[in-house]
């Protein structure tokens, strides 16, 4: 199943690449959100989100109550991966809001932030 579906990605991008097929694929590895589960735990079931979505989840309590602000309960260790507030996907909120947090704790000026929040 993981090759038949593998397949008909790759079909599916000869759409918009039509040289990615035959001699032009030098290799291919499916990888599927079980084989995902299997080497990374904490992205259960293959989430992109590192866990369920759900309330105990989410905002102040991600990754768990008390922990929200990215710094962790050991001293100069952060969290700024799928595992932190807003979660995983392509934003990169986490790592900014954690550089953010970074930059507070070692009063570094956030020379990153005025242009991120208004769009320049």
């Amino acid at each position: 199943m993981k090759e038949a579906y593998g397949d008909h990605i790759q079909k599916a991008w000869c759409e918009y690449a039509p040289n990615m097929q035959g001699e032009n694929v030098l290799a291919r590895f499916v990888y599927t959100p079980y084989d995902i589960s299997q080497t990374t735990i904490s992205m259960f079931e293959g989430s992109t989100v590192h866990g369920h979505v759900s309330p105990n989840q989410m905002g102040n309590m991600r990754p768990v109550a008390g922990w929200s602000s990215y710094r962790m309960p050991i001293k100069n260790l952060y969290l700024c991966g799928s595992s932190a507030h807003p979660m995983g996907g392509v934003t990169g909120a986490p790592g900014f809001n954690c550089a953010g947090a970074i930059a507070d704790d070692y009063k570094v000026k956030k020379w990153w932030w005025r242009t991120a929040r208004s769009g320049r």
